[in-house]
């Protein structure tokens, strides 16, 4: 090692004393530097601010693997920077996806001043102008497609960043955000890692070194939250996108059996056995998540049409918050863009997923009766009301013809 300066060798030092680990972690460039988009001025700005006047932050995140490791990494680094932090993740079924005006009513009730979002925000025109209208400082930390002006105080957005950061996903904004205050931890980096890997973000840039690094922290020392999943002796992008990502997911999945705050609970918990005993109920959530996305996955495989260069599957049985797994298993088994759909008393619930390649929003943008869209390339979540699935149907059928 003597060709390595004292520092490198002070490192090597504290890893395992496994040469090919220690040559690949060499290999491995550093993280970027922190960025300096004006935005993020402005969010260290409003947070000093809030710690000098005593200022409480809501935390609005989302209930899927990237949104969930998005609001721990945000709540870990407020409060670390030193401000009083409060976080709410939304039922993926009674309430859906994104910041609700009902959310911001109550946060505003509770004395929050500051309303934080991660991995939401950018559509949610209804519950900002409310928010602003009760006088609260909005900041908007988002990474799904920008379509119109999100009218907040503060918007940090991978679109909007430099363009190392362009690849982010909502809890690699997030990881930026307390990086920026000085307040990311390693453990931050591994929550960052596996929320890349979870919402299949291109492996490039700022993304591609916040994935080797935090593998890199994950094999050099076990972290007890993420490492309890985990059978494998040695961590990859495979052990985490099939051996911990599907049980975070899992929670915000079958959120009529759990809530998806427990999870923020458990990632932030210093407790070993109050660790293990959340451990023990997620695993426990996840194998009925199996279990009914097979049966489902089985049931959807018989609807394909072959002649068809779109699926659309819909069954007024599907559960909702499975939609987006059968989505991604038939697209895999056929290769072909797939929307799955769950019909309940107000209209459908539908998840698409797509082949590389394939635009999801906006091969979705030109139909105009979304109750709700959001999402970006490779994934999409939207509602249609009862009255326009024909038409929507349609259009499915015409617009993948055009991509025959």
């Amino acid at each position: 090692m003597k060709h390595l300066t004292p520092l490198a060798q002070e490192i090597l030092q504290t890893l395992e004393p496994d040469p090919t680990r220690q040559a690949q972690w060499l290999e491995h460039a550093p993280l970027y530097p922190v960025s300096q988009d004006p935005e993020m001025e402005s969010f260290k700005e409003w947070m000093e601010e809030a710690k000098q006047a005593g200022q409480k932050v809501f935390v609005a995140g989302d209930y899927d693997c990237d949104g969930i490791m998005a609001t721990s990494i945000m709540v870990s680094g407020l409060r670390a920077f030193g401000l009083e932090v409060g976080f709410y993740i939304p039922d993926r079924i009674k309430e859906g996806y994104g910041l609700h005006p009902r959310t911001v009513r109550l946060a505003h009730e509770k004395g929050y001043q500051i309303i934080v979002t991660v991995d939401n925000g950018i559509k949610a025109a209804e519950a900002l102008e409310l928010a602003k209208t009760l006088g609260m400082t909005t900041i908007v930390t988002d990474h799904h497609t920008i379509e119109e002006e999100t009218d907040c105080d503060v918007l940090i957005h991978p679109a909007r960043l430099e363009d190392e950061f362009s690849t982010l996903c909502g809890a690699g904004v997030a990881y930026e955000c307390v990086r920026a205050l000085g307040q990311a931890t390693d453990y931050h980096l591994i929550m960052a890692a596996v929320a890349s890997i979870a919402d299949v973000m291109p492996v490039t840039k700022q993304t591609r070194r916040l994935i080797q690094h935090g593998l890199d922290r994950l094999n050099e020392k076990k972290e007890i939250h993420i490492s309890s999943f985990i059978k494998d002796s040695h961590v990859t992008e495979t052990t985490l996108a099939f051996q911990v990502v599907p049980k975070i997911n899992a929670i915000g999945r079958l959120s009529n059996m759990a809530n998806a705050n427990n999870v923020v609970r458990y990632l932030l918990s210093e407790d070993p056995a109050e660790i293990m005993k959340l451990n023990a109920q997620i695993e426990q959530i996840n194998e009925r998540r199996k279990t009914i996305s097979a049966q489902m996955s089985e049931q959807a495989m018989r609807q394909v049409d072959p002649g068809q260069p779109v699926n659309l599957i819909m069954s007024p049985g599907f559960h909702e918050g499975i939609i987006g797994l059968v989505a991604g298993n038939l697209m895999n088994q056929t290769g072909k863009p797939t929307i799955v759909a769950a019909k309940n008393v107000d209209g459908f619930k539908m998840s698409m997923r797509a082949p590389e390649g394939f635009d999801c929003m906006a091969f979705l943008n030109p139909f105009p009766s979304f109750s709700a869209c959001g999402g970006h390339k490779q994934a999409a979540g939207f509602s249609v009301d009862l009255d326009d699935y024909e038409a929507f149907e349609r259009f499915i059928r015409q617009r993948g013809a055009q991509y025959e």
